[in-house]
């Protein structure tokens, strides 16, 4: 079994001795992550020390024997040269050189000391191997430091002649010194694995991983016009230039803007890695721009203004507003109350808003403008009349009707006022009557009112009961206004009289002549003679035809009126 870590490169300063240098197997360079593997002697590591068996021949050593730098520990083993019989040395790629096997009479155990270790690196023993001709398979088992660092087993089924076989086994060291143990075993008695070429390989080993000369910032706010830095960054090792990366981004939307979640990650050859992480929050916290402002606008009364109105909002006020980040921005136009009428004006506040919520806003005025004052149809009228009519409420009438005037205007309601200082009218009065727009056009009329000094004489006739009272009376009037009126008043009188009533009753009680006296309040008096007359009974007899025989005959019927009095028909 072959076990490789992958460690740091560390140059090792060792003292060889003279013809126990190997080539530095394949497996101790795949074994170093970390630099270049540097040998370590293992005294007699070739099995070329004295002994040195005579040609054809074998040493066979038992336990508590050493032989060079090895100890026997249990059982046998041989050590045989390099043209032993079968020439089992032929197929070393090493070429032919003395060699053991670990199972004589009986399986043996032999050891040896590892030194010059350096407590954490990596070391890798490179052991070449075979079996004896003479069995169809052989074992070994391998430790060190008493199977703390390594313990392992393999199984030979190749012939040495035929061509040997390499196998490498890492470990940690934990110490600078070890022991070294192998152990051989078998089905056949003495014919065990072969053991030649036996070397140590150490590489320091790398803990540390890649470091980055110039990390990123972990948190990066930016802003959305500035440009996201390039996500590249130049990692180095310790112990090796082969340093392997990954880079991953995420999007996240945010309500605004948006959020990168940046992740580096680079490993070593030694499986050491690094993770550099960034949060790059990319915002816009500047506000639209207006490149071109929102302007005033002044249309006249005689236009649909309401519309006008609404289509100047629609196009902003005809202002441009541009964002650096939002190529849409959100127009809104604040405003009290849109025209209702002409010479008023209705500022508005345009405000720009971007997905943000940064706002700009500019103020604009809509005008409604009328310099045309009303139109006057008709103007006041002249009023003369005599003084002897009643000349206040006259005046007050034409005043109120503005002497009779009458204007248009086709934007605005207009009010109409006049100069007439009050009190009661002389005998000849100027106004000025005005008409005046909302927008203080206005246009004015003149009226004149005249009250003529002209004498007039008035008759009434009236009656009375009371002779005292009747007669010819004559008054004189001066009024306020300068001119005098006669009046000529007749009381005719109005003598008592008789009034005869005639009536008819059923009802002979009631029947008879009844008289009242009516008195005024003027004291002439009044008759009334009523005279009620007495209806008595009657028979009313009717006659009539029939061709039903059963109708035939006579019928009689008694009437009582509410009066008393009865009839017969």
């Amino acid at each position: 079994m072959r076990v490789s870590l992958i460690l740091p490169f560390v140059f090792l300063f060792i003292t060889f001795q003279p013809g126990q240098l190997g080539a530095q197997p394949d497996c101790a360079t795949e074994n170093c992550c970390c630099g270049t593997p540097a040998q370590l002697i293992i005294p007699d590591g070739n099995f070329e020390q004295p002994q040195i068996p005579a040609p054809l021949t074998r040493i066979t050593f038992v336990a508590g024997e050493s032989f060079g730098a090895w100890v026997v520990n249990a059982g046998e083993i041989d050590l045989l040269g390099p043209t032993y019989t079968g020439n089992w040395a032929n197929g070393n790629p090493n070429g032919p050189s003395q060699f053991i096997d670990l199972h004589g009479l009986v399986p043996g155990t032999i050891s040896n000391n590892l030194t010059g270790m350096t407590v954490g690196y990596t070391y890798t023993l490179s052991i070449w191997y075979a079996k004896n001709v003479g069995a169809p398979s052989a074992n070994c088992n391998i430790t060190v430091a008493n199977g703390a660092w390594l313990n392992e087993n393999w199984t030979a089924t190749n012939n040495g002649a035929d061509g040997w076989l390499e196998i490498c086994f890492s470990f940690v060291a934990q110490a600078a010194t070890a022991e070294l143990r192998l152990t051989g075993s078998g089905p056949v008695q003495a014919g065990g694995m072969l053991l030649d070429d036996i070397t140590l390989w150490g590489c320091p080993t790398d803990n540390e991983a890649p470091g980055v000369a110039a990390p990123p910032p972990a948190m990066l706010l930016l802003e959305c016009t500035e440009p996201l830095p390039t996500p590249t960054l130049m990692a180095t090792d310790n112990c090796t230039s082969a340093v392997f990366s990954t880079f991953s981004e995420t999007n996240i939307p945010q309500p605004c803007f948006y959020t990168l979640e940046r992740t580096w990650t680079f490993a070593d050859e030694c499986g050491n890695d690094t993770t550099f992480e960034q949060t790059i929050v990319v915002t816009d916290s500047e506000p639209p721009v207006f490149s071109t402002q929102p302007a005033d606008l002044t249309v006249s009364c005689g236009n649909d203004y309401f519309n006008a109105f609404s289509e100047w909002l629609a196009n902003n006020g005809n202002g441009v507003a541009v964002d650096n980040c939002d190529n849409s921005p959100v127009w809104e136009a604040i405003f009290l109350a849109p025209p209702n009428s002409s010479c008023v004006e209705t500022p508005v506040t345009f405000v720009v808003t971007d997905q943000c919520g940064n706002t700009a806003n500019a103020q604009a005025t809509f005008t409604v403008a009328d310099d045309q004052p009303p139109f006057l149809l008709q103007p006041a009228s002249n009023l003369s009349i005599p003084c002897s009519l009643d000349p206040q409420d006259i005046f007050n009438n034409w005043l109120t009707n503005n002497g009779y005037a009458i204007a248009s205007d086709p934007c605005d309601p207009f009010t109409w006022a006049n100069d007439y200082a009050g009190g009661p009218p002389i005998p000849e009065v100027v106004i000025t009557f005005t008409a005046a727009d909302l927008c203080g056009n206005s246009v004015s009329t003149v009226g004149v009112f005249t009250i003529e000094n002209i004498p007039m004489t008035t008759s009434v006739e009236r009656f009375t009961c009371d002779p005292a009272g009747a007669g010819v009376f004559i008054q004189n009037f001066n009024s306020q206004f300068g001119c005098d009126s006669i009046v000529v008043e007749t009381v005719k009188l109005l003598p008592g009289d008789t009034t005869l009533l005639a009536a008819t009753t059923c009802d002979p009680t009631a029947a008879g002549v009844f008289t009242q006296n009516l008195t005024t309040q003027n004291g002439c008096d009044s008759v009334v003679i009523q005279t009620v007359s007495f209806l008595a009974t009657d028979t009313t007899l009717l006659f009539d035809t029939s061709c039903d025989v059963a109708q035939v005959g006579v019928f009689t019927q008694n009437l009582t009126t509410q009066n008393g009095c009865d009839s017969v028909v």
